[in-house]
């Protein structure tokens, strides 16, 4: 199957639905149509994308150093500026490898 890429300005989409195996559903729909369902769709993207999403920790009382450590960078993790990965273990972990916890002297 042929795209012509010339017909859409998003040249990564149009090959991944040749990739995909994309079918139309046969409706013939004239240029007029098409550009106006076209734009409709990019208004959609757009204001999807710039819509303010409320942040997890907003308006909370964080008390604990390691909560407002994450709060900190929350806003730029969900914007996929910074990354976070959280290793969380419990002390009654009975799996065989997991690191014995030692009580700390007082």
């Amino acid at each position: 199957m042929r795209v012509k890429f010339s017909e859409t300005s998003d040249e990564s989409l149009a090959r991944q639905l040749v990739e995909l195996g994309y079918r139309g559903t046969g409706e013939v729909v004239r240029r007029e149509e098409f550009e106006a369902r076209k734009a409709a769709i990019e208004i959609a993207r757009l204001a999807e994308r710039t819509q303010k999403k409320t942040l997890t920790s907003a308006g909370k009382d964080l008390q604990d150093n390691f909560l407002k450590a994450l709060a900190v960078r929350e806003e730029d993790n969900r914007n996929g500026k910074v990354s976070l990965s959280l290793l969380v273990q419990s002390s009654k972990s009975h799996h065989p490898r997991s690191p014995k916890l030692c009580p700390v002297p007082t």
